[in-house]
């Protein structure tokens, strides 16, 4: 034990050391140690904390000083959902305990917006509870396990809901009720891969089982998959009386098919880096902030929201300061932002310098700027914040809708098909012009800018930027300013004056 303390003080970012301390500690039933660890650890990592805590009171589940612990840790940094159930957990296993007693009457008072809860008040984590303990009663009965995975479909992350979903599966693996209900779970999360591989492993020795190539038919609608669409839709066409339903879907499937073959948009005319290289901005610094205005970041990162900062452009905009991936982006643009700033879609997590709001089924997720702390009241915040994303979606699709700004999409590693379905998608809502900005490689010199369509020119900068936080960034903002200032121009007139 004490080698593994004298690792840790030399290195207190060690998890494995941090981890090893821990065991040892609960092997030995040191409540008050793990207790000690995980305040000592709290101040630099709430994380590694949720990690000492989370296994200690698995090992020591009868300690309740570590239960309380957890339960107060979890109030301040995990989602609504996980403290509240910790809490119940606590107060069900420790009745007695006045300090738990406490703190759940807290969680109640706060989950009915500080009115008092009544007698009658249904709590929907004891209504879960009921449920679990129906399963156990019965673990063959289809509709209780149904009933217990989706009770908390809207307040659980991906993760803990699948947990549920398997051992349903588990207990009545030839269900298709519960082999839908997964199905499902996996496609309101975008998870289309995973939910065709689940309906795929159903048709080993059923190969004809006209439900699942159904289901299989809607999950690659759902996802855009029209190749897979077109063969799953065939199989069902050769199966069943083709109906007018099925043949017009099977119809767009193989249009959208073709459509996708040819979707690449041919090499557009280059323009050869600039000599010298735009290493700084040639503009004043009222010039670029005026630039600056006329653009809106898409993602993948906060680099280009971070540099109209830096000239004190400061547009709202609501993934400028979003992480966002072309696959997610893809999914927002094609869905038309659903869901974003629904409260039951939404959820706070804690990181490493403020706490982000993430949309759990896109995985998309924005800064908010506030700090974890004990003064941050979770509940409160994320219902804030609910409300900023949904003015934020709103203004982002009038904006797309009037194609008067020009998108920006910047990534170290963007591959031609990912730019030309960024700008598809954007096209769905109007003609909208598009900046993709990637970094240099043995292919693409630094400074040099392809225009591929009228409304989409692709610049290849030197480097991505870097920083320590998000005010101290090193960003190539003369590249940028060169890059935008074609894009402002447009293809005929930059290309007219060569």
């Amino acid at each position: 034990m004490a080698r593994w303390r004298s690792v840790l003080a030399a290195e207190p970012a060690n998890r494995v050391a941090l981890l090893r301390l821990a065991r040892l500690l609960a092997a030995a039933r040191d409540g008050a140690g793990l207790l000690a660890l995980a305040d000592d650890v709290g101040g630099r990592s709430p994380r590694q904390a949720g990690l000492v805590l989370d296994l200690a009171t698995e090992a020591m589940p009868d300690d309740a000083a570590l239960a309380l612990a957890a339960c107060q840790h979890a109030d301040r940094h995990t989602a609504p959902a996980t403290r509240n159930l910790r809490w119940l957990l606590a107060r069900q296993r420790f009745p007695d305990d006045a300090a738990i007693a406490a703190g759940y009457a807290a969680m109640r008072r706060e989950q009915a917006g500080g009115a008092p809860t009544g007698e009658n008040a249904i709590d929907p984590l004891v209504a879960e509870a009921a449920l679990k303990a129906r399963v156990e009663r019965a673990p063959d009965d289809a509709a209780s396990w149904l009933d217990y995975c989706r009770v908390g479909a809207d307040r659980l992350g991906l993760a803990h809901q699948m947990r549920r979903w398997r051992q349903a599966r588990a207990h009545l693996p030839e269900s298709r009720a519960i082999l839908f209900g997964l199905v499902d779970c996996l496609t309101c999360h975008h998870r289309f891969g995973q939910a065709a591989a689940e309906l795929e492993q159903a048709l080993v020795g059923q190969p004809d089982d006209v439900s699942v190539l159904e289901k299989l038919a809607a999950t690659a609608e759902a996802g855009w998959d029209w190749p897979a669409a077109r063969h799953w839709l065939s199989r069902l066409a050769r199966l069943c009386p083709e109906t007018a339903a099925l043949t017009e879907r099977l119809g767009h499937a193989e249009a959208e098919a073709t459509m996708a073959r040819g979707r690449a948009l041919p090499t557009g005319p280059m323009l050869a880096p600039p000599s010298p290289l735009p290493c700084q901005p040639r503009l004043s610094d009222q010039a670029m902030h005026e630039l600056l205005l006329g653009f809106e970041n898409l993602g993948a990162n906060c680099e280009f929201g971070l540099l109209q900062r830096s000239y004190g452009a400061e547009p709202l905009g609501l993934l400028r300061f979003a992480a966002t991936s072309p696959r997610t982006l893809l999914i927002l643009l094609r869905t038309r932002f659903a869901g974003l700033g629904e409260a039951g879609q939404m959820r706070l997590v804690a990181g490493p310098r403020d706490y982000l709001v993430r949309h759990e089924p896109s995985r998309w997720a924005m800064h908010t700027r506030i700090r974890p702390g004990p003064d941050a009241h979770p509940q409160a915040l994320l219902a804030q914040q609910c409300r900023h994303v949904d003015f934020l979606r709103r203004k982002l699709m009038r904006d797309l809708a009037r194609g008067e700004k020009i998108f920006v999409y910047q990534r170290q590693t963007l591959s031609d098909t990912e730019i030309n379905d960024i700008y598809d998608a954007l096209q769905a809502y109007g003609p909208n012009r598009l900046l993709c900005v990637r970094v240099a490689d043995a292919q693409n010199m630094a400074g040099s800018v392809e225009w591929r369509a009228e409304r989409l020119m692709i610049g290849t900068i030197d480097r991505v930027g870097r920083g320590r936080d998000a005010t101290e960034w090193d960003i190539s903002a003369g590249y940028w300013a060169y890059f935008c200032g074609l894009a402002r121009g447009g293809k005929d007139k930059v290309l007219a004056a060569l």
